[in-house]
C-alpha cells in the first residue's frame, strides 16, 4: 500500500521467481473533486494522489524486471468511502485511471505479465464498469483482466458484470471474491474455517471454468497479532493484540483457511496484506513469523536480500528448493499492496504462458 514503511517491500525481492508473485494496488482520492470535469494535474494535485501514485510506480519498477510470475495490481477509485458504495465514476477517477493505465503501460510493454483490475465495486452502475476497463484495456492489451467482489454479494452479480464486458468487446480472465465472513470465521476447537454459509459460490466457480477463465479468492484477511483476529475480520481494531503469541496466531489462522479452500479446489487465494502500516493492522511486513508462512507454501528464496538498486536479473540463482508437497501444484502470489498474497495452480499454464 502506499502507506507503507519505506522499502520494505524488497523483503520479498529474492522470492519473486520462486513461488511468489507481486501485487501493486494503487489508490486514488478524489472525494473533493465533484462530479465534474478536471484535468489531469488538478487530479493529481488533489490530496494524496501523486505522492501515492508515484510510490506505487516506483514499487512497479523495481518488482517487474525481477518477476518472471505475473504481477498483480489493483485499482481503487475511491479511499474516502468504501468503494463497494459508488454507484457511478466521475471524470477525476477516469482521468486517474487512464494516467496509470499509461504509466503502467510504459513499464510493462503494454501489460505485459501482469493481471489488472477492480474490486469490491458492489452498487457500479454496469456502464461505469465498462468506462474503466475499456480504459485499461485501451492501454494494456496485453494484460489480463481481473474482478473480485465480497461473498455477500449474490452469486449473478459477478456473472452480470462478465457478461456485460464480453458482450462489449472486453474478457474477464479472473472473476472470484473476497473473504471477510460476518460476523467471524467460524471457530472450534483452535481451528479457524470459512462458514459454510459463507463459503464462495460454486455456482461462480462453475460459471468460471464454463467460461475457461480463473476462479480466485481476491482476499483473506486477519489482523497481524491478533489473537482473535478471526472475529470481524474485516474490522480494522484489535480484538486481543498479543504480542508473545498472537502473531503466531495469524499466520495459523491463514494456513488453515489456506488448505480449507485448497481442500475446495480454490488454489488461487489472495491476502490482505503485506507491507501496510501506519494504522493498517493486516501488514504481514513486521510478523516475526512470515518466513514461516513462505515455506508452508512451499517458497524458497532464489537470492540473499539485496538492496533494489544492486539486484540483475543475473544476480538470481536457481537453487529453489521443492515445494511444500501438499502444495506442490500451488504458485503463491504475494501482494505488496494491500492486495492479495495469492495461489496459483500450476494445473492452469495458460496463466503463465502469456508471459
Amino acid at each position: 500500500v502506499p502507506w507503507s514503511p519505506s522499502d520494505v517491500f524488497e523483503d520479498l525481492l529474492p522470492y519473486l521467481n520462486g513461488t511468489v508473485c507481486a501485487g501493486v494496488a494503487f489508490f486514488f482520492d478524489v472525494n473533493g473533486l465533484g462530479s465534474g470535469n478536471v484535468d489531469l494535474q488538478q487530479a493529481l494535485s488533489y490530496g494524496n494522489n501523486r505522492h501515492w501514485i508515484d510510490i506505487q510506480l516506483n514499487k512497479l519498477k523495481a518488482l517487474y524486471p525481477r518477476s518472471r510470475n505475473p504481477v498483480f495490481i489493483m485499482i481503487a477509485l475511491t479511499t474516502e468511502e468504501w468503494r463497494g458504495y459508488l454507484t457511478r465514476v466521475v471524470p477525476a477517477q477516469l482521468v486517474l485511471v487512464r494516467y496509470v493505465a499509461e504509466q503502467i503501460s510504459n513499464i510493462t510493454d503494454r501489460g505485459g505479465n501482469i493481471v489488472v483490475g477492480l474490486s469490491e465495486m458492489n452498487s457500479l452502475d454496469l456502464q461505469d464498469f465498462y468506462q474503466v476497463y475499456s480504459i485499461l484495456h485501451q492501454y494494456l492489451p496485453n494484460a489480463e483482466l481481473m474482478y473480485y467482489t465480497d461473498l455477500g454479494q449474490p452469486a449473478d452479480s459477478i456473472k452480470e458484470v462478465f457478461s456485460y464486458l464480453k458482450n462489449s468487446g472486453i474478457v474477464l480472465k479472473y472473476i472470484g471474491y473476497d473473504i471477510y465472513p460476518h460476523p467471524s470465521y467460524s471457530y472450534q476447537g483452535g481451528k479457524v474455517a470459512v462458514p459454510s454459509n459463507r463459503r464462495p459460490n460454486y455456482g461462480s466457480k462453475s460459471f468460471a471454468e464454463m467460461q475457461d477463465i480463473n476462479f480466485f479468492i481476491g482476499e483473506v484477511g486477519f489482523r497481524s497479532g491478533d489473537v482473535d483476529g478471526w472475529q470481524y475480520p474485516y474490522s480494522t481494531k484489535y480484538i486481543n493484540f498479543n504480542n508473545s503469541t498472537g502473531y503466531i496466531s495469524t499466520i495459523t489462522y491463514y494456513e488453515q483457511v489456506i488448505n480449507q479452500l485448497h481442500s475446495l479446489g480454490i488454489d488461487l487465494i489472495g491476502i490482505w496484506n503485506f507491507d501496510g502500516s501506519y494504522g493498517d493492522p493486516f501488514g504481514l511486513w513486521n510478523n516475526p513469523h512470515v518466513a514461516n508462512f513462505l515455506k508452508f507454501i512451499g517458497n524458497r528464496p532464489y537470492i540473499t536480500a539485496t538492496p533494489t538498486s544492486t539486484i540483475s536479473m543475473s544476480q538470481q540463482t536457481t537453487t529453489q528448493t521443492s515445494a511444500n508437497t501438499a502444495f506442490r501444484e500451488l504458485i503463491l502470489i504475494v501482494a505488496i499492496t494491500a492486495v492479495f498474497i495469492g495461489l496459483l495452480t500450476l494445473r492452469k499454464r495458460r496463466f503463465l504462458t502469456l508471459y
